[in-house]
């Protein structure tokens, strides 16, 4: 998963600079970051309401792999209107980090040698290794790579996802059980299963009633503005530096 994502994930900002301008370029960044604010919430619900991570995570990887060749429309790269409905559209289905975590999460639930750090070990890997080889196919058969690394890559995680391991294919039902129910966090009181308004709702009570909840929310939402400043315009001005 994390090799499908590290071709557009690192060098979106260098190709879209090709037909947009800086200003432009921050813009469909930070529109992008909002509906990916707006939106990654309702994937982490629809995962609890469903039950099953594994099913809204094939639907996301299939839907921004589908969006993702309009990118390479003239017509949609060209002018920014289009490239921010699409930015947005695209960004608002990219469920796919925060449900591969709880796939991930279910995955390693019940071996003890099995710890989350090192699942995130071969993340980090991944993408390291993986910016270097986009780059080297990037200069060598031009932004063409960028997509054929991304279809690639996108295809195997569909495979692992149809082939998962048999841990994975438990039902609904018997996931069901442990989520809230009747806006009770220990799970008793009728056995209704919540909608995603009431899931929705109740995070927000969460964390509308737990300081350190909302602290910590602050401490991300700046970390994350500080990193996305420097992924953003650092490669851009390495480019207009030390580009050819």
């Amino acid at each position: 998963a994390c090799l499908s994502n590290v071709a557009w994930g690192r060098y979106q900002g260098v190709y879209l600079n090709q037909s947009q301008g800086l200003t432009s370029n921050g813009a469909l960044r930070a529109m992008g970051l909002a509906a990916k604010f707006l939106a990654t919430p309702l994937w982490g619900a629809g995962a609890d309401y469903m039950g099953d991570p594994v099913l809204p995570l094939l639907l996301s990887v299939v839907l921004i792999t589908l969006l993702f060749d309009f990118y390479r429309w003239p017509s949609v790269v060209g002018a920014f209107g289009p490239l921010l409905v699409l930015k947005v559209v695209r960004s608002a289905c990219n469920g796919v980090n925060t449900l591969v975590d709880i796939v991930t999460l279910r995955t390693i639930e019940f071996k003890e040698a099995a710890g989350y750090g090192s699942q995130r070990l071969w993340t980090g890997i991944a993408w390291g290794l993986g910016s270097m080889f986009v780059g080297r196919f990037i200069d060598r058969f031009g932004y063409n790579a960028i997509f054929y690394w991304t279809y690639l890559f996108s295809a195997l995680v569909v495979v692992l996802l149809i082939f998962r391991p048999a841990s994975l294919r438990k039902g609904p039902a018997s996931l069901g059980a442990a989520l809230p129910m009747n806006g009770k966090a220990d799970g008793a009181g009728g056995g209704k299963r919540q909608s995603l308004t009431q899931l929705l709702r109740a995070y927000g009570a969460m964390s509308a009633g737990r300081p350190a909840i909302r602290r910590f929310l602050l401490v991300m939402m700046i970390y994350g503005v500080a990193m996305s400043l420097v992924e953003s315009v650092l490669f851009l001005q390495m480019e207009r530096d030390f580009g050819r």
